[in-house]
């Protein structure tokens, strides 16, 4: 079993180290990018669900369907591209992490949309876009800390060979 963590969870593959002090944070900043990418399109996808199901259910009805159907596939693309992280064995324990980053998102939307009750859809939609913005910064620096190469945590096979 190969495992593809190394460099792509501190940069993208491109960073052999002997580049200088830039090369770190170029590759954060591409890292950052992709991840940015993915997650603005799955909630652009998300929001557009939310508006569609809201013309016939509730605004948290909505909401939930919509995060249902974007969050595994985000996470997967995200897990994907943004980390470099492809090793199948791993793959169920980092969604439980990131899984659990969407559930605090949607947790987050709902207090939003319970606190604008009487707000417009309009409204209602920049407070899913600035949650989801917030909660996705938050999220970002916790799986980014969870998949490092560094970490002692048990799910990193490449620490325990000799």
């Amino acid at each position: 079993m190969t495992v593809a963590l190394a460099q792509p969870v501190i940069g993208d593959g491109t960073s052999t180290g002997s580049e200088g002090i830039g090369a770190p944070l170029r590759a954060f900043t591409r890292q950052a990018g992709r991840f940015a990418i993915i997650g603005s399109t799955g909630t652009g996808v998300a929001l557009g669900l939310y508006t569609l199901l809201g013309l016939w259910v509730d605004p948290l009805v909505a909401n939930t369907g919509a995060w249902l159907v974007t969050t595994l596939t985000t996470n997967s693309l995200q897990r994907h591209f943004a980390f470099g992280i492809t090793d199948p064995a791993r793959a169920p324990l980092d969604h439980v992490v990131a899984l659990t980053f969407s559930l605090l998102a949607l947790l987050a939307s709902f207090a939003a949309l319970a606190a604008l009750t009487n707000a417009n859809p309009a409204q209602q939609s920049i407070a899913l876009i600035a949650v989801n913005f917030v909660v996705g910064a938050a999220r970002f620096v916790a799986v980014r800390w969870w998949l490092r190469p560094s970490s002692a945590l048990p799910h990193h096979p490449e620490k325990d060979q000799p």
